[in-house]
């Protein structure tokens, strides 16, 4: 798209290539699309790349030694800390970065609205994690949230779906301030580098609406009636991994046609059928419950969504 201003970009080694290259067709679809895509990608077959859709950029990726280093002392895979050095090798003409894990499905809603919010002066906009929203007063989440140096209070965001001013970004020196905050020993857990941009950025990020990051794929009559832009299939568990039942299987089906056609169709695991029918059994349980009054999370996940209303445009 010439010169454009905004991009969209995804990191991936080979284990996560075929679920980047899924997002990224996705996105290459969007009506109004006013952003480039660009997969940042440790190996990608010279076949691949001569089949995918106009749009796609992909650019060889290596992270610097900075981020491989504190890969290798976490006992990561060297892609893992990539996005805190992504900024250095990307054109400078990119003034926004929507930058998106792989382990997203791209919803009706276009993501060119995402681009055109007003950061109000932060470095990044970003979503309240699950964990903010739905285990606020649990023990285990406050004391993960304390080690990191947060207050109870303190927003703590999931890394998934960032929006970011480049130059905002840039200046805060963010990506450096979590390397040097991983180096000194800085509390990491199991969410690596969320962990340390939560710690670095202590609340300071635009908020916004769960719909720019839904993580609750597994409530389908609530994710169909929400109608987010993005899903995220956070944890272990992936809608192309689903072996037991839990993600409607549109997800999966959608997926295995679009790699089939790169090659790749063995990515995505079949469900058995006995867990595909325990799947529909225990949503029927979910609408009965809906009918008679909305669970605990559900009321919760309510009140996040209705709190950043403004963050919400129209499909």
């Amino acid at each position: 798209m010439g010169n454009c201003t905004n991009v969209a970009v995804l990191l991936a080694d080979r284990k996560y290539l075929p679920a980047a290259l899924f997002v990224a067709q996705k996105l290459s679809r969007q009506r109004s699309r006013n952003f480039d895509i660009r997969l940042l990608v440790t190996e990608c077959p010279e076949a691949v790349r001569q089949a995918l859709d106009d749009g796609i950029i992909i650019q060889d990726f290596v992270p610097d030694e900075r981020a491989q280093r504190t890969a290798s002392l976490k006992k990561k895979p060297p892609i893992a800390f990539g996005r805190l050095t992504m900024d250095s090798v990307l054109p400078e003409h990119y003034e926004k970065i929507l930058y998106l894990d792989c382990d997203l499905w791209i919803g009706n809603r276009e993501i060119s609205q995402l681009f055109a919010m007003d950061l109000d002066g932060y470095a990044f906009g970003a979503v309240f994690d699950a964990g903010d929203i739905v285990r606020a007063a649990d023990p285990v989440w406050r004391d993960y949230k304390r080690r990191l140096g947060l207050d109870d209070d303190t927003p703590y965001f999931n890394s998934g779906v960032m929006m970011i001013d480049r130059k905002e970004f840039k200046k805060q020196r963010i990506g450096e301030r979590c390397l040097e905050y991983i180096a000194n020993g800085g509390y990491l857990g199991m969410m690596n580098d969320q962990s340390a941009l939560n710690a670095v950025t202590k609340g300071q990020w635009q908020q916004l609406s769960p719909i720019w990051n839904w993580m609750f794929g597994a409530r389908a009559r609530l994710t169909e009636e929400t109608d987010p832009a993005i899903i995220h299939f956070i944890g272990p568990q992936k809608f192309w991994n689903d072996g037991r039942g839990r993600f409607d299987p549109k997800y999966r089906l959608e997926m295995t046609a679009y790699l089939k056609t790169l090659g790749y169709e063995a990515f995505v695991q079949e469900t058995p059928r006995i867990f595909s029918l325990r799947r529909a059994i225990k949503q029927f349980g979910f609408d009965a419950r809906a009918a008679v009054g909305a669970n605990k999370r559900e009321v919760l996940i309510r009140s996040a969504l209705a709190a950043h209303s403004t963050n919400v445009p129209s499909v």
